[in-house]
């Protein structure tokens, strides 16, 4: 039975990237192939702010507060699109553009909407005694700048100070990179040359970095 509901779980996932695919592909469709039309500004700033708005309730419900916020931002930030398509873009490179924009906007939403929205957290004061409040009213106090201050006038830990743990922090990311660039230039290095199982040796090394830790 847990594999039946891991298997439906599974095939619910795909079906939902399905979708999204669906939709990006759609909506840059619409923007490469009608961007000469007279009806093609007033149309995007009118209609795609809602349809956003109204997936975002889906997934995840709003009060009228956030809705107004979350429609403003969508409206401003259609209106800029739909401009830059009319003018600039004008429909050219519309096949490359179809097959980029699913992987450059789920990298946006892997990596660029964590980190924005980790510097929005970073005015409120989110912590173990705040969190289940932030839960049931979806309202954290506000502390505006008070952690960036505190991160220079108070040690984090008892015996360390900012400074110290910034220059480890440098250090440890320089050896990071360091050994990962020259450990793989050398692997690329020596797979270049003419070697038997040379297909099997890069499948053994691109694995640890295609699966998740």
């Amino acid at each position: 039975m847990e594999l039946l509901y891991s298997l439906r779980d599974v095939i619910w996932f795909v079906f939902l990237i399905l979708i999204g695919i669906g939709i990006i592909e759609g909506y840059f469709y619409i923007h490469f192939k009608f961007f000469d039309k007279k009806w093609f500004f007033p149309f995007s700033i009118a209609l795609f702010p809602i349809l956003a708005l109204v997936l975002l309730a889906i997934v995840m419900p709003l009060s009228l507060k956030n809705s107004f916020a979350f429609f403003l931002a969508f409206f401003a930030a259609q209106i800029i699109i739909s401009l830059v398509f009319k003018y600039i873009v004008k429909g050219r490179f519309r096949l490359p553009y179809l097959f980029l924009a699913p992987a450059f906007i789920g990298l946006g939403l892997l990596l660029v909407y964590p980190f924005l929205f980790e510097i929005y957290l970073s005015f409120f004061d989110l912590k173990l005694t705040t969190i289940m409040a932030w839960k049931n009213t979806g309202q954290l106090p506000f502390v505006g700048f008070r952690h960036y201050i505190d991160v220079f006038i108070t040690s984090p830990l008892s015996e360390v100070s900012f400074w110290q743990l910034f220059l480890r922090t440098i250090w440890w990311t320089f050896i990071n990179v360091f050994f990962h660039v020259l450990g793989g230039f050398v692997l690329a290095l020596l797979l270049n040359n003419h070697i038997r199982f040379k297909g099997i040796y890069r499948t053994l090394l691109i694995v640890p970095w295609a699966m998740p830790q």
